[in-house]
């Protein structure tokens, strides 16, 4: 009987055959003809069972092989499109193969994520019906995520078709949906543009299209890129919590909702090293990790490069539209936290870590480093007309101390004058040390990082390690003195001798300088091994050595 099912429709379900043949030849016993038609007393609406014997009947008139029916009028390609490769096979293996258990082929992956009824768009009900006097059910339409036709960019209906009915039950699409229907949702306008993109993503994942993210395990990929992009904490860890709560602002817990999106079973999973499985799950991280940069005013940045793009935040400078801050850069916090900092051309010094929510391009300032001369002029004429510093500080939202500041054109404290930065350079050249590096790095930091590409600070030692070999004739000459005058050759007398306190900890990087230190001044055994092991190696050699007198 199975040679008589009629010819598959494009994106038709393997359910959706079965219905229509059930609608043309009513059965007296449900159970029983579907039993001779599909080998069980049941259909699974969106997985298959025995195809291997279904592709035999029909092999005259559809000319399909078992596994390409599962590929074009099946779920599972949507479905186990995430899985491991010999997981995906064996659900395909049940799925044709005859006498196997296939209950579970497809609850494991969808059970979390399949609405309860069967769904249609009315543009393509209404072109089916004029070229083919019926319609069908889409596998595209049936999917998770999928609520736009993204050929009509129409909301899908849902009809009182129930996909968990009684199992014999067979509801054919043409007669379903002449009992009419209502949309499956609704949408606002932002939710409404994601939610097509959204489906569309979908229906690329059921058809089987690659893209950057088509890789096995990409949950490693999805946290790196989320590094980039700011949601670290520290070096090598994920900050899981920022990132979902970005993820939810992103898409919105309505919209989530409506699309059926279970956040609870899949929301951290796709950050972890083996990823999602749910489809619709990583069609969502790989959208936000895609879209929330550029949405979000971030234009796909590396750290300590500059970057382009963003508004000055100083409205007293009155800059054109199209003004852009010429000099942003990522920088690492002490902690670990990725921050942006920028300098205007205006003098507005500021550090930011996201944009305003009105404005993706306006920095959401956190920090100022540098007040403008507009800043300077506003406050003078504030205090000209109030005749208060308290009132100029409230009018311009700042500190009593900064508004001070402003009125006077104090120079802070902190900000060192180009006198004492040049003057740090010049000791940075014949004397590098680690404090001298650190104050530079703050007052003078694109000069600092360019010559510390020469110069390295190892220690507390104020000798760069190239200069390794001076280093080492002072030690020698050091040593020369101290035995000349009849006194006892040690790391304090060498250090008094040099100038500066010689640390063995520090010589790693001093291989010559290493070498005459530990000539004159080796290590002692018990710094060589400590606590119990070292003791009771001791005990044992005094031990050994006893007997052996």
């Amino acid at each position: 009987m199975a040679a008589q099912l009629p010819y598959p429709y494009p994106d038709e379900l393997l359910y959706s055959v079965f219905s229509r043949y059930f609608a043309y030849f009513p059965p007296e016993s449900s159970s029983g003809a579907t039993s001779t038609v599909v080998g069980r007393r049941w259909c699974s609406v969106g997985f298959g069972s025995e195809l291997d014997r279904i592709a035999e009947n029909t092999r005259n008139t559809w000319g399909m092989a078992s596994h390409e029916i599962v590929e074009q009028h099946t779920l599972l390609p949507y479905y186990g499109a995430f899985l491991e490769p010999s997981d995906y096979l064996e659900r395909v293996r049940k799925m044709c193969s005859p006498g196997e258990k296939v209950q579970g082929v497809g609850s494991s992956v969808a059970r979390f994520h399949l609405h309860d009824t069967m769904r249609y768009c009315p543009v393509c009900v209404s072109e089916d019906l004029v070229e083919f006097g019926e319609t069908y059910w889409r596998r595209g339409h049936q999917l998770t995520g999928v609520t736009i036709c993204t050929v009509h960019d129409q909301i899908l209906f849902a009809c009182e078709a129930t996909k968990h009915s009684k199992r014999a039950a067979f509801h054919d699409a043409t007669q379903r949906v002449s009992l009419g229907g209502s949309e499956c949702v609704s949408f606002t306008g932002p939710e409404r543009r994601l939610a097509t993109e959204i489906s569309k993503r979908c229906i690329a994942v059921l058809s089987g299209e690659c893209n950057k993210w088509t890789k096995y395990e990409i949950g490693l990929d999805y946290t790196q890129a989320a590094r980039e992009q700011g949601f670290n904490f520290g070096k090598d860890k994920t900050d899981t919590n920022f990132l979902a709560d970005s993820f939810m602002k992103f898409f919105g817990e309505k919209l989530l909702l409506k699309i059926n999106f279970n956040f609870g079973y899949g929301g951290r999973k796709p950050f972890r090293n083996g990823g999602s499985k749910s489809p619709l799950t990583n069609v969502l991280v790989q959208m936000f990790l895609e879209q929330h940069v550029e949405d979000g005013g971030f234009k796909g940045f590396l750290a300590e490069t500059p970057l382009y793009g963003w508004k000055c935040p100083n409205p007293r400078a009155n800059h054109p539209d199209n003004f852009r801050v010429p000099h942003v850069v990522r920088r690492k916090s002490r902690l670990g936290y990725d921050y942006f900092h920028a300098k205007c051309s205006c003098g507005f010094g500021f550090a930011f870590h996201k944009a305003l929510d009105e404005d993706p391009l306006m920095p959401d300032v956190s920090a100022t480093s540098h007040w403008s001369l507009f800043h300077q002029k506003e406050a003078r004429k504030l205090f000209e007309k109030y005749l208060s510093v308290r009132a100029v500080a409230c009018a311009m939202k700042i500190s009593h101390r900064t508004a001070s500041k402003l009125i006077s054109c104090e120079r802070s404290k902190f900000k060192l004058s180009p006198e004492q930065i040049e003057k740090l350079r010049r000791h940075w050249e014949r004397h590098p040390s680690l404090a001298t590096y650190q104050v530079l790095l703050k007052h003078d930091r694109e000069w600092m990082l360019e010559a510390g590409e020469r110069q390295k600070v190892i220690g507390q030692l104020p000798v760069p390690t190239t200069r390794d070999s001076d280093l080492a004739s002072e030690i020698r000459a050091a040593i020369t003195r101290t035995r000349q005058r009849g006194g006892e050759v040690t790391m304090d007398t060498l250090s008094h001798e040099i100038g500066f306190q010689l640390v063995l900890n520090h010589l790693d990087d001093y291989p010559l300088s290493q070498a005459e230190v530990l000539a004159v001044c080796p290590i002692p055994p018990r710094s060589q091994g400590r606590g119990k092991g070292a003791k009771t190696a001791a005990t044992s050699q005094s031990g050994s050595g006893s007997k052996s007198r």
